[in-house]
């Protein structure tokens, strides 16, 4: 059809605190993709450092987390993004992958955008990190979510971003459906059970979007997975190394929001002030 795309979720083992390791991991699995036929291609949540386990913060081996995590950080444009931008121009794809960035000394868990050219189109920065984690402790807030205008294969396609726990508050996916999302991409870094899927899937369905999830295989347990914006599994990893891909149809989902019932057709937001206040 026309109208229609086909996206691939990486689902892969990578190493902490490696950099190039991982990013030939990531190239190996872009170029099979790409091959594939995907025109939009995922990475999980901070791939390019391995989403490393944190130690105690009382613990001995802490300080040396910490300065190696600061060590691998990189800008969401530096060398390995632009390594990355050169591989996705190389095969002709977009490209989201999911980074420990590095800003004014700052440290964010962060996914930056890059397109078929390996152009940098923006960098997403995760509004909800986990307060309650080591590693995410160490990161700071993002501002907002964004939507990215894009061309992906050759169809127009509004794309947004949302990181790992941020699937988890029901606001995300609907700030960025708000702001014209046709596809939010969600990098991923932890355990997927059947109540996150059917979460992850409600997400698509309340806001009439596709949704595809990245996950870590190992040391996390996969489950990477692709829906449809009646949240319907297009494809789902098992827990080892894989790629899983789907084709979805633009035209379909556009034709969708005119007569649904759900998305933004008859909100009332007027009426949530309360959500609003902290």
């Amino acid at each position: 059809m026309a109208s229609t795309i086909r996206i691939a979720m990486i689902q892969r083992a990578f190493v902490p605190f490696e950099r190039e390791a991982n990013i030939a991991i990531a190239e190996r699995a872009i170029r099979a993709a790409a091959r594939d036929g995907a025109h939009l291609v995922a990475l999980p949540e901070m791939f390019l450092t391995g989403y490393p386990h944190a130690p105690a913060k009382d613990s001995a081996d802490w300080p040396q987390f910490v300065e190696r995590l600061y060590h691998t950080a990189e800008t969401a444009d530096g060398t390995s993004a632009r390594k990355l931008g050169e591989i996705a121009k190389d095969v002709g794809v977009v490209l989201i992958a999911g980074i420990c960035e590095i800003h004014d000394g700052r440290l964010f868990n962060s996914a930056f955008v890059c397109d078929s050219k390996g152009e940098h189109i923006g960098t997403y920065r995760k509004v909800h990190t986990c307060r309650f984690t080591a590693l995410e402790d160490l990161c700071e807030d993002g501002d907002d979510w964004h939507v990215w205008p894009l061309t992906v294969g050759d169809q127009p396609v509004r794309v947004g971003v949302m990181i790992c726990y941020d699937r988890e508050h029901p606001e995300s996916a609907r700030v960025l459906m708000l702001k014209g999302a046709d596809l939010i991409i969600v990098p991923n870094a932890c355990g997927i059970d059947e109540r996150r899927l059917i979460q992850l899937r409600t997400r698509a369905y309340e806001n009439v979007v596709y949704i595809g999830m990245a996950n870590h295989s190992t040391p996390h347990n996969g489950q990477s997975v692709i829906t449809n914006y009646w949240g319907d599994i297009l494809a789902q990893a098992g827990e080892g190394d894989e790629t899983i891909s789907a084709d979805l149809d633009l035209e379909a989902l556009r034709d969708e929001r005119t007569h649904t019932i759900w998305g933004n057709n008859f909100r009332r937001p007027w009426k949530y002030g309360l959500i609003a206040k902290s």
